[in-house]
């Protein structure tokens, strides 16, 4: 072999052994990316102090997350990667990854440290002046708690070492995860337990009755003399208080009369409709006794006053009596007659 030949030879194999380390630790297909659903984000618990806004988080409460991931080298058994979620405590170290640089799901358990890029205790008090700002109340809102997904919440970091003979080859990849932020309900914002104000019946104030009383009388109420005879009812009716009164008269005979209406402003007396008779009887008895010694009438009769807008209806009955011819020794004196006048008797009507 020729000197020239052998000394690129040797120089060819040197080049092969000096680059076999180097890409014996090349990393290969690297990646990681996040699950869809918020169960697989990491939890975060906030707080209030006083009942009005949130505080702060819990730092002690534990909480997991999962993520994909794929990574390869060269040589297997020379790989080492961790796992990083920003604001968040604990590194997750791996020792192996899948050969065919397929993926799989790494599951951490971390507690939540503060930073990062999303800042939980803020996004919950964006949330109460939001509802605040569509009508609910606030210490209802704080009392009650609620929970917000929040997507693209934390970034998670992969970091892949792949080690040669005098050789080290690394990569990162990031993602963005999403969590679960729980504002949680703050006993100090709990609304006093609202009483039921009492309630009072009214009192029920006793209307006085409207009619106070009534006077109706016939004119003349008894008449011995010349026939015919004119006979006149009249009254007034007497109120307590303001209002309407509706009355009818009903004579013996069954004869109804128009209703008439009396309008009282206040407590007042008010006249009733002059209603009146003319009696003419056909049989007359001329100066006749009764058995009884008293005068027998040739005409007897009575007018009704019915008051029809009380409940129960008010009525009130003035009679007549009428005798026809000369006036005997037991009849009544009266102004068609000589001799003294006597006052018709009147009937009266009181409450």
């Amino acid at each position: 072999m020729k000197p020239s030949t052998t000394i690129f030879y040797i120089m060819a194999m040197m080049a092969l052994m000096a680059s076999t380390p180097a890409m014996a630790a090349k990393v290969k297909d690297i990646g990681i990316a996040p699950y869809s659903s918020y169960n697989d984000g990491p939890s975060v618990y906030v707080y209030s102090k006083n009942g009005k806004k949130y505080h702060f988080v819990n730092t002690d409460k534990q909480t997991t997350y999962s993520v994909k991931t794929k990574a390869r080298c060269r040589v297997i058994n020379n790989i080492s990667a961790k796992l990083t979620l920003y604001g968040f405590d604990r590194i997750k170290y791996l020792n192996k990854m899948k050969s065919d640089g397929s993926w799989a799901r790494v599951k951490t358990a971390v507690r939540y440290q503060g930073g990062g890029q999303t800042d939980p205790v803020s996004i919950c008090n964006k949330q109460v002046d939001l509802k605040v700002a569509q009508g609910r109340n606030r210490a209802d809102i704080l009392a009650k708690g609620f929970k917000v997904d929040y997507p693209n919440a934390y970034k998670a970091s992969l970091y892949v070492e792949c080690r040669g003979i005098g050789f080290t080859d690394t990569k990162t990849r990031t993602t963005i995860v999403p969590a679960r932020i729980y504002c949680k309900s703050s006993p100090q914002a709990k609304p006093k337990p609202k009483t039921k104000p009492k309630k009072t019946k009214p009192k029920k104030t006793k209307l006085k009755p409207l009619i106070k009383s009534i006077i109706f009388s016939a004119s003349p109420r008894t008449y011995i003399g010349r026939c015919p005879v004119g006979v006149k009812f009249k009254g007034n009716i007497s109120s307590s208080r303001a209002g309407t009164v509706k009355y009818q008269y009903l004579s013996n005979d069954n004869k109804l009369s128009p209703v008439f209406t009396l309008s009282f402003a206040k407590a007042e007396t008010k006249p009733v409709r002059l209603w009146s008779k003319v009696v003419n009887p056909e049989k007359k008895l001329g100066g006749r006794l009764s058995a009884s010694g008293k005068p027998a009438y040739d005409a007897q009769g009575w007018l009704m006053l019915k008051v029809l807008s009380s409940v129960p209806s008010k009525t009130i009955k003035a009679s007549y009596k009428v005798k026809c011819g000369k006036q005997t020794k037991l009849g009544i004196e009266h102004e068609d007659i000589g001799g003294v006048r006597k006052r018709p008797g009147r009937t009266k009507y009181s409450r």
